[in-house]
Order: structure tokens, then sequence, then C-alpha cells
């Protein structure tokens, strides 16, 4: 990591830690999902929020905490109702950030509460797709045991 890339986090951190003291927005709740930061997740949530709050590319809150492995705000945005199968905007959810990111706790907490494991981006892949084109091997192997269906062909006709 270079030295703006570590700039950008200790800022990011400070506008999140700001965050506590008032009102909760929608950029700065995004980015607590992303770092992980479930006080900011919980306070916007406690104050009315919406918990399928997204960004300009339809990436909520549960994708970005997904992708990143934060089981504990996936958990508690699922419990505040987002919808596990919400899809950004090239049809990805949230099983499909999970598997990218090598994420699985999350790709197992998503099975458990009834995540659609077989659900298509706009290319066609399924989370499958996904975890054997960047070689994740433990979520191969889960998604195959939980019953993800091996027989789905993308827009390429790659099974």
């Amino acid at each position: 990591m270079n030295t703006l890339q570590e700039d950008m986090i200790v800022d990011c951190k400070f506008e999140l830690d700001q965050q506590e003291k008032g009102p909760v927005d929608c950029e700065n709740f995004l980015k607590a999902a992303t770092y992980g930061n479930v006080k900011i997740v919980n306070k916007f949530l406690e104050d009315g929020g919406d918990p399928d709050t997204v960004d300009g590319f339809r990436k909520s809150a549960l994708h970005r905490a997904a992708f990143e492995g934060h089981v504990e705000i996936v958990e508690r945005l699922l419990d505040k109702g987002a919808n596990i199968d919400f899809q950004d905007q090239l049809a990805c959810t949230a099983v499909h950030w999970a598997c990218r990111g090598g994420r699985l706790a999350v790709l197992k907490l998503l099975q458990s509460k009834g995540a659609d494991l077989n659900g298509k981006d706009k290319e066609g892949d399924t989370a499958l797709h996904d975890a054997v084109r960047l070689n994740r091997y433990k979520i191969i192997k889960s998604l195959i045991l939980a019953g993800a269906d091996i027989k789905i062909r993308n827009a390429v006709s790659i099974v």
C-alpha cells in the first residue's frame, strides 16, 4: 500500500468517526460497510436509514460488506431487511461479491439465509463461474455442496 492509499484510509476513518456524533449520510454509511465500521452502520440503520441504500452503480452496503468479509455487518443488514438477492448495475448479488472476495464465512451466512446461489449477472455468470475464474477452491466446494447448479452456461457458453 502506498502513502496516498494510507492517507485516503485515514481520511475516511476520520470522516466515519465524525459521523458518530450526528446523523449518518448515505455516502458514509456505504463507506462504513466497506471498511467494517459497525458503529456507523448501526447508527444509520437505527436512525431509520434504508439498508438497501446504493451508490451510483447500484452497489449496496450488503454488496460492499460481502466483498470485504464483514460478517457482522452483513448479518446486521439482513436483520434490518436488506434484500439478500439485490442486484447491482451489472446484476451481481451479495453472493457474487462474497465469492469474488473469497469470503467463505459471508457466503455460508448468505446460504443459511436463503440467498439464490444460481443468480446470473449480465454476462450470465453465476457465483460459481466467478469462483472458478478466480480459483477460489473453498468457495467452489461450498457452492457445490450447497447445491449450486454446475450446468448453468454463461454468455460465452462456458459451464
